[in-house]
């Protein structure tokens, strides 16, 4: 398993924008057009970027054809060993790979209605500890479970169809979790520190998940920058 970020920084020319958009395949170019603010259409640009780089660096090879299933979920066309999930937030996008599903979710933490938000994903023993905590620490658990379950059901391919208020959250060791869906083995979850103010989770069958983020200057996607690898 890899995982990958790349920080949003900078200013893109129209020009270069145009550019980096006849990089993408056409149904993200189509989604890219499809949203009004630019920052969301930089989240969808630089997340095919990012994928593009990902799979030259990993198979050797440039993007071939995407599939989806029912529920939207991207593949590989003809590439049951090579599994990827994307995600981004804020200003940070986000890739993870590995030969088996696997599933990531990135957050910017801001200020919500942490109850009411709960009570459509959160099991009953979360609410209760959610509502046992005040201030940051029930901010910090909120993005904690969020983006642990939203992770997962991005592994499993079946986005929000799942009832996640009747699955819980179980600890696992210091940074790791497990999430057990009754009468099935238990996914492993892990999160990663990017940066204050973020949560990143990756999910996954196994428990092979890689130490670092392998964090990638967003002018490398570009053709024009450098590389560095930071403690995740």
């Amino acid at each position: 398993m890899q995982l990958y970020a790349t920080r949003l920084e900078g200013e893109i020319s129209d020009s270069e924008w145009q550019e980096l958009c006849g990089l993408v395949p056409a149904y993200r170019y189509e989604k890219i057009c499809g949203r009004r603010y630019r920052r969301d259409q930089e989240h969808l640009l630089f997340a095919g970027l990012l994928l593009r780089q990902v799979i030259k660096d990993t198979l050797g090879e440039t993007p071939g054809d995407f599939a989806f299933n029912c529920y939207g979920k991207t593949s590989l066309e003809g590439r049951l060993d090579f599994h990827f999930n994307l995600s981004h937030a804020g200003n940070w996008v986000v890739c993870v790979t590995d030969q088996h599903p696997v599933g990531v979710d990135v957050e910017k933490m801001e200020a919500v209605d942490c109850s009411s938000l709960a009570q459509l994903v959160f099991s009953p023993e979360e609410q209760k500890r959610l509502q046992q905590k005040q201030g940051e620490q029930q901010l910090n658990y909120f993005y904690d479970v969020w983006t642990m379950k939203e992770s997962y059901c991005k592994a499993v391919g079946q986005g929000l169809a799942i009832e996640l208020n009747k699955l819980s959250i179980k600890d696992e060791d210091q940074d790791r979790w497990l999430i057990a869906p009754p009468g099935e083995p238990p996914w492993r979850l892990r999160q990663y520190k990017l940066e204050s103010g973020y949560k990143l989770t990756v999910c996954a069958s196994h428990a092979a998940f890689p130490e670092e983020v392998s964090r990638i200057y967003w002018r490398d996607l570009t053709g024009r920058g450098a590389t560095e690898t930071g403690k995740g």
